[in-house]
């Protein structure tokens, strides 16, 4: 397993827990053909495997690949980015919502929503995907970063 700062390129045992948790969680089924790196904060990053051939450790670098999701209590919450990777297609636990939910949800806001969700969701908006929320009694709780929220008065 190559280490490259605070970073580990996930084994075999690894890679199939991770996938495991793709389809128990939002039904993705399919194999990609890719390098998976978890950081110490439980990060995942995702890489083409052309990455293999080149000498990391001459490198300076914090990070390899594309922010995907985060892994922590046996329940993945996939950024934006993974959201877009994997959501068309998933087929479980997505939550389709108004283009003007989806405009209040990049700005960061909580979304209130059936009660009978829980847990980690895929957010949908049309054919786009947003990134994952949280369901909980009623309200989808926001992870999108301050730094990407959409920042305009309305």
């Amino acid at each position: 397993m190559q280490q490259i700062a605070r970073m580990a390129s996930m084994d075999r045992k690894a890679r199939k827990e991770y996938f495991r948790l793709l389809d128990k969680q939002f039904g993705f089924h399919e194999k990609i053909d890719c390098l998976l790196y978890i950081s110490e904060k439980s990060k995942v990053y995702l890489a083409g495997r052309e990455i293999a051939s080149i000498p990391l450790d001459a490198l300076r670098t914090n990070v390899i690949g594309l922010y995907v999701a985060e892994v922590g209590n046996g329940e993945l919450r996939l950024s934006i980015e993974g959201s877009q990777m994997f959501g068309p297609k998933s087929s479980r636990n997505i939550l389709e919502i108004s283009p003007g939910d989806a405009r209040r949800w990049m700005k960061g806001e909580d979304i209130e929503i059936p009660p009978d969700k829980n847990g980690f969701v895929l957010v949908k908006s049309g054919d786009d995907f947003f990134g994952t929320g949280k369901a909980k009694q009623g309200t989808l709780l926001n992870f999108i970063p301050k730094a990407r929220r959409l920042n305009v008065a309305d």
